[in-house]
Order: C-alpha cells, then sequence, then structure tokens
C-alpha cells in the first residue's frame, strides 16, 4: 500500500513553511512569462511573493518534445511536482515534463 501524499494549494499562505522539502503543488496559472533564459510559471499577480514553477532554457526542449505548450498554461489548473525552494517567494524548479500534470480549464 502506498503513502499519500498530500497536494499544497499553490495559493497558500503558508507554502513558504514547506521550503526544503519535495512537494506536489496545485493551482491555476495566472500568467508564462519567459524572461532572459528562463520560463516562469507564475499563479498568482506578484511573482516576488507567490509561487512560481521555473524552468530553464536547457530544459526547455524536454518540454517541446513533450508537446507542452508552456504559453497555453495560462488559466489552466495544473499540478507541479518538486522540492520547493525559496526564490522570491516559493518556488520548484521543473527540469522534466513529468513533473507537471494538466488538470484542465478553470
Amino acid at each position: 500500500m502506498g503513502a499519500c501524499w498530500p497536494i499544497l494549494f499553490a495559493l497558500s499562505a503558508t507554502l513558504k513553511d514547506d521550503v526544503g522539502t519535495f512537494q506536489i503543488v496545485s493551482g491555476t496559472v495566472s500568467n508564462v512569462a519567459p524572461i532572459k533564459d528562463r520560463a516562469h510559471i507564475n499563479f498568482g499577480n506578484d511573482f516576488r511573493t507567490d509561487f512560481t514553477v521555473s524552468i530553464d532554457k536547457r530544459d526547455l526542449a524536454r518540454f517541446n518534445d513533450a508537446k507542452i505548450n508552456l504559453a497555453a498554461l495560462k488559466d489552466q489548473l495544473i499540478e507541479v511536482r518538486g522540492w520547493l525552494v525559496s526564490r522570491n517567494g516559493p518556488m520548484i524548479e521543473a527540469t522534466h515534463p513529468e513533473q507537471i500534470i494538466l488538470s484542465g480549464k478553470r
């Protein structure tokens, strides 16, 4: 029998308390911003404090190969898995498309 892993809400004020742990975070994407050598998937209005998924340019080809159109994630409900770090708010660095599960339109 497998363990049940709790799913955290992307806009939860307590998400920062889980920095340094492996988490599953769910939320609706507010926007996707390509900035310098990264793509940022944002879940709130203030990228300096809200949860973000960051993808380095060296990893973007994997997402393209998996047919994940990052720009089309806006307004989509997604789950992301990974280590939660603190970088302008709580963040997960996605290196593989398997870390992101598309749940649908909100």
